[in-house]
């Protein structure tokens, strides 16, 4: 997969069995709208780089004007570490959410899964990004990130939103 093109970016709040979002709280609730924030300008800025090297790139990504990109997901097991048991997201992906309907309801030559945690700031696991290609004989055609809130800080940055997508 390529950065070129239109790339779907749906996003997953995810909570496990050490981490948890809870909307009721402000913390979260503010959290949250960084996360929003923070994907917008990540698409923005790597929209702008393409373009000046003369590549054509749009993400779909905004869950507030496309209802269909957003879930809220808890997993059984403890998530944030590194390297992540891969498969246990793409379970989740292929059993929850309509990949292929997506990219062919926007339209769309990519799509990218990013997973949002609610990580304290003790975290000591950066954020990291897998691609999927054959995982146990099945094909499964979609990239992942595991966006923690941050690494040593209350919250990620554009940049790492940002660097994180650059591995499409």
């Amino acid at each position: 997969k390529h950065l070129a093109g239109r790339t779907v970016v749906v996003s997953v709040f995810a909570s496990d069995t050490g981490t948890h979002w809870d909307f009721s709280r402000d913390k979260d609730v503010e959290r949250y709208s960084i996360c929003y924030h923070d994907l917008r300008m990540a698409c923005e800025w790597l929209t702008e780089k393409a373009a000046s090297y003369g590549v054509k790139t749009e993400f779909v990504w905004d869950w507030l004007a496309h209802f269909d990109l957003y879930y809220e997901h808890r997993f059984d097991r403890h998530m944030v570490v590194y390297p992540s048991d891969y498969s246990v997201y793409w379970e989740y992906i292929n059993s929850s959410i309509p990949t292929d309907e997506l990219l062919c309801r926007y339209d769309a030559d990519n799509i990218l899964y990013i997973f949002h945690y609610r990580t304290p700031k003790k975290n000591d696991v950066g954020s990291h990004a897998f691609p999927f290609g054959e995982l146990d004989d099945d094909v499964c055609g979609f990239e992942c990130v595991a966006m923690f809130s941050g690494l040593f800080t209350d919250v990620a940055t554009p940049g790492t939103y940002a660097h994180e997508m650059l591995h499409l």
